[in-house]
Order: C-alpha cells, then sequence, then structure tokens
C-alpha cells in the first residue's frame, strides 16, 4: 500500500495540507521531512519503515520515499 500511495498518490507540488487530507497528521516532522510509520514492512522484519515525505520551502512535496531503519 505504501508503493501505490508513493507512485500514484502522491505528486510533487502538493502541499502539506494536501497530504495530510489524504493520510492524517505525520507521526514526527523533522525540519521538512514529515514520517509515517509503516512498522516492519520489509522482509525480514527486524527494522521498521517509514513514508517519509519531504517539503521544499514553499511547503510542497519534492519527493517521497520509504525508508528502512
Amino acid at each position: 500500500m505504501a508503493h501505490d500511495i508513493k507512485t500514484n498518490i502522491l505528486r510533487a507540488g502538493q502541499t502539506t495540507h494536501d497530504v495530510e487530507a489524504l493520510l492524517g497528521k505525520p507521526d514526527i516532522i523533522k525540519d521538512s521531512v514529515h514520517q509515517y510509520y509503516l512498522g516492519m514492512c520489509s522482509g525480514l522484519r527486524i527494522d521498521f519503515d517509514s513514508l517519509d515525505i519531504h517539503f521544499n520551502t514553499d511547503g510542497q512535496i519534492e519527493g517521497v520515499y520509504i525508508v528502512q531503519h
């Protein structure tokens, strides 16, 4: 599901307001990155994953990443 959100739902230029309307409030906001926890999605299930959405200085999406921690 996270891959589908990353590739088909979220688009460059969408605002923080647009993203929160779709996904709700992020679990963590650090600088210009909003993180949504995904749980342990990787094959090994030893690390947790997050959907990281990077915003530019205008508050618009500039990148979306699935990150294993």
